[in-house]
């Protein structure tokens, strides 16, 4: 009982360091190898209301 104590408090600690990160960060420092749960993020932030609503024109190099 104490050991499955110890890991779902260990695993409500790792959550709350991971809840609020923005996977699409510019940061290098942050750049890790063994998680590659940033692929598909933009490096330019589309704006999909002017697209979408207004017709004009979209950010240069903002679609793939």
């Amino acid at each position: 009982l104490a050991m499955l104590m110890v890991v779902a408090l260990t695993i409500r600690i790792a959550l709350l360091f991971t809840i609020g990160k923005s996977k699409c960060d510019d940061d290098a420092s942050n750049f890790n190898h063994a998680e590659p749960y940033d692929c598909g993020c933009q490096a330019i932030s589309s704006q999909i209301r002017s697209r979408i609503v207004n017709g004009e024109e979209a950010i240069p190099n903002s679609w793939p």
